[in-house]
């Protein structure tokens, strides 16, 4: 049976359904968020499904540190709170332009996302190829 996402049958000629798993903050790590992106990755692949993960860990280590870890920790000093909102606004752009950039050089079934800023750039960057994203809720 053809998987269903979004309400669509999602069909390939090998039955696979390609997925992709997005998360704005570091993966793997331990946390909530983290884990269940985790299992449900892993009991997607189970069942056949070809799972490819998206999160600030993808990107390399220099701008990790430059974009996320030492703008925030400069901005909290000045006013706690602002790196935070940082952090949101920076993911979602950076999320955004490389979700474009995936989506273009390799075909996905649904995006699913695990944070608010990752859902915000998968419906971005999905609409208008007809790609389903489904949130996941902790």
């Amino acid at each position: 049976m053809p998987p269903s996402i979004g309400g669509k049958e999602r069909k390939r000629i090998d039955g696979t359904t390609k997925i992709l798993m997005v998360y704005a903050q570091a993966y793997p790590h331990i946390g909530c968020l983290s884990t269940q992106m985790e299992l449900i990755g892993r009991g997607l692949r189970e069942l056949g499904n070809e799972v490819d993960y998206l999160s600030q860990s993808s990107l390399p280590r220099m701008m990790q540190v430059v974009l996320f870890g030492g703008a925030m920790t400069i901005l909290n000093t000045f006013h706690e709170g602002s790196g935070d909102i940082y952090f949101l606004y920076m993911s979602r752009i950076l999320f955004t332009m490389i979700m474009m950039l995936k989506l273009h050089f390799k075909q996905y079934d649904a995006i699913n996302a695990h944070h608010i800023s990752s859902g915000i750039s998968a419906y971005t960057a999905g609409k208008g190829r007809g790609i389903p994203v489904e949130p996941v809720l902790p």
